[in-house]
């Protein structure tokens, strides 16, 4: 596919900016397996940064695996609503797991909001839904109060922020922003192959999605349509990479949610090592 990719080395010194920025590699919350320096094994470097900071000051946690100058870079966001728990299993699974191949820098992101996960709340700490909160023409400031509230005013959120900065500068290839209940790939048709493999590896069928509390669908965008305020959207709007949003089912089983899941995306990712 097309991109945008960074010319050789480029990724090193956004590394580094990010580390810089954020104090260097950290130590994580998880278990002591998790990096808290770069480190380079058989399948590429490794190691763990801070992207940012959410409402009430928790770090929101990146982990790569593998080649930052591949030119294959994708992402994995285990959660972005935080009563949606299952994402971040299967991002904590890759964690310890993935075997990435020699071309592919992989990301992978537990959550996005960890006050959300910390309380068990779709929201934020401040009662912003971060999947509306993203600055497309389709941001809307109405619904203080309900489940899926933009914000004050668009990428409001910290977490937002953060997330929309560090694509930016990363620029991936892929992105799998994973979401619950629905069970299916929520189709937007930038990248049919893509949504293809996503379905074939996860056995979830490829559908088209309406986004509460906006005008329109997910769905590619035109200038001068309407484009609902989510990462997906948002994405896909600014950049030649691909984000597709994959929603599992309610209570996914531990198999699919760790094995099929995270190997099933890396390799729709084109970033498995076989």
């Amino acid at each position: 596919m097309t991109s945008s990719r960074l010319p050789a080395g480029a990724m090193e010194a956004v590394l580094l900016s990010l580390l810089a920025t954020t104090g260097g590699p950290v130590a994580a919350t998880e278990p002591a397996t998790d990096d808290t320096t770069v480190t380079v094994s058989a399948s590429g470097k490794r190691f763990v940064t801070v992207l940012g900071y959410s409402v009430q000051d928790r770090p929101i946690k990146a982990f790569f695996r593998g080649d930052p100058n591949g030119p294959n870079q994708v992402v994995v966001l285990g959660q972005m609503h935080g009563d949606e728990r299952a994402g971040v299993r299967t991002a904590r699974w890759l964690q310890r797991h993935v075997d990435v191949n020699r071309d592919s820098g992989v990301w992978i992101i537990p959550t996005m909001n960890p006050d959300g996960f910390a309380a068990n709340t779709r929201q934020n700490a401040k009662g912003v839904d971060l999947n509306r909160n993203w600055p497309t023409n389709g941001w809307k400031d109405s619904g203080y109060g309900t489940c899926c509230w933009g914000g004050p005013r668009p990428a409001s959120a910290p977490e937002v922020r953060a997330m929309r900065g560090f694509l930016k500068e990363i620029r991936p290839d892929y992105i799998a922003s994973i979401h619950q209940p629905y069970g299916v790939i929520a189709s937007n048709g930038k990248d049919v192959a893509y949504e293809k493999r996503l379905t074939q590896r996860l056995g979830l069928p490829r559908t088209e999605v309406s986004v509460r509390a906006v005008p329109k669908r997910e769905e590619p965008q035109d200038k001068g349509e309407t484009i609902a305020p989510t990462l997906t959207s948002w994405y896909n709007d600014v950049r030649p990479g691909t984000s597709v949003t994959i929603e599992y089912v309610r209570r996914p089983n531990t198999h699919f949610v760790r094995v099929k899941a995270g190997r099933g995306l890396l390799r729709s990712m084109r970033a498995f090592q076989r």
